[in-house]
C-alpha cells in the first residue's frame, strides 16, 4: 500500500481527534447524569414522606386553611422571582463558561444585590404590602400569614442563587437533597410539630419560615463543598455585563413563569373558593410527583447545554439530550403508571372533600407526563443565550393558560381547572420543541427515544385492557383494587425487560464509538466577546 501525502492526511487527522474529542464529552456529560441519577434516587427517598406528612397536614389544618397557605405561597413565589433579577438562572449560563481560577467571578455581586432587593422587599411587604396583597388577592385573612412567611424570602433567594451556582458546575447535591428534599420534608413535619404545640393559627405560617431556613443551611454547606477550591473576586456590587445582559430577559421570563405556575391557583381561586383551591392543590401537589424526577435534572441538563452551545457540536447534543431525556423516561414512565393506578385511593386519604380530585389528579398526570418527557426543550432555547425567547414563551403560556383556565372552571370546576392548565404546558412543549428545531437546525432526537415511546405504549395499552377486562369482575362496593394491580404487573412484565433491554443496547452502542463527526448547529455562535468580564 501507498503511504499517502502528509498534505492529504491532515484533514482526517483533524477530523478524528475532532470527533474523538466530542465523543469523550459525551461521555462526561453521561457520567455527570449518572451521578446526577443516583442523588436524584436518595433525594426521592427523602421526599417519599412527603405526601403522608402532608395528608396529616391538610386533615389538622382543613382543606380551606391549607388553600389560603398555598395561596400566600404563589404570591411569595412571585416575590422570590421579583428580588432574584435573573441572576440565578443567569449562573448557569455563566458559570459553565469559567475557568476553574474564575469560578466565582460575579457571584459576590449577585448575591450582593439578590440580598438587598429580597430584605426590601420582605420588609416592604410585611409593613406595608401584606393588607395591599391581601386585598388584591380577595383574601383579607391572608396578611397575617403573608406577614409571617415573607420572613423567609430572603432564605429562599439565597437557596436559589447558591444551589443554581453548584448546578454551574453539575453538581445538584444543594438543589436535589436540600432545596427540594430537605425543604419539601420539613415543610409539613414542622407544620404538625407547631399544630400539636398549640399553635394552630400560625403552625403553617412558622413552618414555611422554619423549613427555609433550614433548606438555606444545608445549601450553605453543601456550596462551600463544592467552591472549596476557589476564592471570592470580583466587584462587590458590579455585575459582569455579559452576565447583566443574559439574565435581564431571564429575570421576565422567570417572573413570568412564576405567575404562570401559579396561574391555576389564581384564576381558581377567583372564580371559585378557598376549599376548591385546597382540593386543586391537594391533587396537582400529588400529580407534581411526576414533573419532579425532569425537574430536577433540570440545572444539570441546562448547565450542560449552555456548555454544548459553547462547543459548537451538534451531535454531542444529540447524544446527551437523549441520554437525558432516556433517564428521566427511565424513572418517570414507571412512576405515571404507578400513580394512575393510585389515584382513587391515595386522594381520599386527604380527607373526605378530597375525593373530588380523583379525576383532577388523573388529567393532571397524564397531562403532566408530556411536560416531563419533553419539557427539557426548554434548555436548548436557554442553554443556547435565547434568553428573549423565553419571555415570549411565558408570555404567549400565560395568555393561552388565562384563556383555558377562564374558559373550562366555570363549567368543569377542579377538573376544568386540571384540563386547563395541563392543556397549556403541552402547548408550551410544542412551542418550545419548534424554537429548539429551529435554533439547532435539526431534531436532536435519536432512535432510542422513538422505540421507549413504543415500549411505553405498548406497556400501557396491555395494562389498559387488562383494567378495562377485569374491572367489571373484580370490583366489590365500588373498589377495583384488584383489577388496578393486576394491569400494573401487567405494565411492569412488558415494560421492565423491554427497558432493560434497550438500556444494554445503549450501552453496547456506546462502547462501540460514535463514527459521527461532530456537526455544527445551525445556528449561529453566541458573541463570547466580554463574557469573562
Amino acid at each position: 500500500m501507498l503511504e499517502q501525502p502528509t498534505t492529504s492526511s491532515a484533514l482526517p487527522t483533524e477530523g478524528s481527534q475532532a470527533a474523538e474529542s466530542s465523543r469523550a464529552a459525551t461521555e462526561h456529560d453521561a457520567l455527570h447524569l449518572r451521578r446526577s441519577l443516583s442523588l436524584n434516587l436518595v433525594g426521592y427517598a427523602i421526599k417519599l414522606v412527603q405526601p403522608f406528612l402532608l395528608i396529616a397536614v391538610i386533615r389538622l389544618y382543613g382543606p380551606g386553611a391549607y388553600g389560603v397557605f398555598t395561596l400566600v405561597q404563589a404570591i411569595l413565589t412571585v416575590l422570590m422571582r421579583l428580588t432574584l433579577l435573573g441572576l440565578d438562572k443567569g449562573l448557569l449560563w455563566w458559570i459553565p463558561r469559567q475557568s476553574p481560577a474564575d469560578e466565582r467571578l460575579g457571584l459576590r455581586a449577585v448575591v450582593a444585590w439578590t440580598m438587598l432587593s429580597s430584605s426590601l422587599i420582605a420588609l416592604a411587604t410585611a409593613l406595608v404590602l401584606a393588607p395591599t396583597l391581601a386585598a388584591w388577592a380577595e383574601r383579607p385573612d391572608i396578611t397575617e400569614s403573608l406577614r409571617w412567611m415573607v420572613t423567609g424570602l430572603i432564605a429562599m433567594v439565597l437557596m436559589e442563587v447558591f444551589s443554581q451556582a453548584a448546578a454551574g458546575k453539575r453538581n445538584l447535591e444543594a438543589h436535589v437533597l436540600f432545596k427540594n428534599g430537605l425543604v419539601t420534608v420539613m415543610m409539613p413535619a414542622a407544620a404538625i410539630v407547631f399544630y400539636f404545640a398549640g399553635m394552630s393559627g400560625t403552625g403553617l405560617a412558622l413552618s414555611f419560615f422554619v423549613a427555609q431556613a433550614l433548606g438555606l443551611a444545608g445549601v450553605l454547606w453543601s456550596f462551600r463543598r463544592v467552591f472549596r477550591g476557589s476564592q471570592w473576586s470580583g466587584p462587590r456590587w458590579a455585575l459582569p455585563p455579559a452576565l447583566w445582559r443574559y439574565s435581564w430577559p431571564m429575570w421576565l421570563s422567570e417572573l413570568l413563569l412564576a405567575m404562570f405556575q401559579r396561574l391555576d391557583v389564581f384564576v381558581l381561586a377567583a372564580l371559585t373558593d378557598e376549599v376548591a383551591v385546597g382540593i386543586f392543590v391537594g391533587a396537582a401537589t400529588y400529580a407534581a410527583n411526576i414533573t419532579s424526577i425532569r425537574v430536577s435534572f433540570d440545572p444539570m441538563v441546562f448547565a450542560m447545554v449552555a456548555s454544548i452551545h459553547h462547543a459548537n457540536d451538534r451531535t454531542r447534543l444529540r447524544r446527551s439530550f437523549a441520554h437525558a431525556w432516556l433517564m428521566v423516561a427511565t424513572l418517570q414512565i414507571p412512576l405515571t403508571a404507578l400513580m394512575l393506578a393510585g389515584a382513587a385511593w391515595i386522594m381520599p386519604l386527604l380527607g373526605p372533600k378530597y375525593a373530588a380530585g380523583v379525576e383532577p389528579a388523573i388529567v393532571l398526570i397524564a397531562l403532566y407526563s408530556v411536560h416531563g418527557l419533553f419539557g427539557g426543550n426548554q434548555h436548548i432555547v436557554s442553554g443556547f443565550g435565547r434568553s428573549g425567547l423565553t419571555v415570549i414563551n411565558m408570555l404567549a403560556a400565560l395568555a393561552i393558560g388565562t384563556l383555558l383556565l377562564s374558559l373550562l372552571i366555570p363549567p368543569y370546576g377542579v377538573t376544568g381547572a386540571a384540563w386547563g392548565i395541563g392543556l397549556t404546558y403541552v402547548a408550551l412543549n410544542a412551542i418550545w420543541a419548534a424554537e429548539a428545531r429551529i435554533i439547532t437546525g435539526g431534531w436532536h432526537y435519536e432512535r432510542s427515544i422513538a422505540e421507549m415511546l413504543a415500549l411505553t405504549g405498548v406497556a400501557g395499552g396491555a395494562a389498559g385492557l387488562t383494567w378495562i377486562w377485569l374491572a367489571p369482575w373484580l370490583t366489590f362496593d365500588g373498589f377495583d383494587g384488584v383489577a388496578r394491580v393486576a394491569a400494573l404487573a401487567v405494565f411492569a412484565a412488558i415494560f421492565t425487560p423491554g427497558m432493560l433491554a434497550l438500556r444494554r443496547r445503549a450501552k453496547a452502542t456506546a462502547a462501540l464509538g460514535d463514527p459521527l463527526r461532530p456537526i455544527a448547529s445551525a445556528a449561529p455562535k453566541d458573541d463570547d466577546k466580554g463574557a469573562r468580564r
